[in-house]
């Protein structure tokens, strides 16, 4: 039961940031400028929805467990240019993998078969730090 409680709190942790970042990257998909604009909003919005994707497979976990989804966003940063958008957005991925290899760690000591949904959740979040 503790198991499940830890896990359950770690999840809301990851929705309440997949979330914050699903609006993080619809937001910089609208305010990005220059050169490079059209093709970044059109990325940034693609990453917008897979971030979507993983709030929600983080909920379906914690509803599959019992537990009730409580999401907290935090106020989103202000990023006044493309390097600040990059960077900010680089800072953001890393704390969001390290949450879902916290998780997945935790999954694979206990011979959980959700391990391989954080695993394919964990190679999309690191295509966009590659990205």
């Amino acid at each position: 039961m503790y198991l499940n409680r830890k896990v359950i709190a770690l999840l809301n942790e990851i929705c309440s940031k997949e979330r914050r970042m699903e609006l993080v990257y619809s937001l910089a998909a609208q305010t990005v400028t220059g050169p490079y604009r059209e093709a970044l909003s059109e990325e940034f919005k693609d990453h917008a929805e897979d971030e979507k994707e993983h709030a929600d497979i983080a909920m379906r976990h914690i509803v599959a467990l019992g537990g009730v989804v409580q999401v907290d966003v935090e106020k989103l940063p202000i990023w006044r240019t493309l390097d600040e958008i990059l960077s900010g957005l680089e800072e953001l991925e890393k704390d969001g993998i390290a949450l879902w290899q916290e998780l997945l760690k935790i999954c694979q000591d206990n011979n959980d078969a959700f391990a391989h949904v954080i695993e394919s959740v964990l190679e999309t979040e690191i295509d966009h730090l590659d990205e």
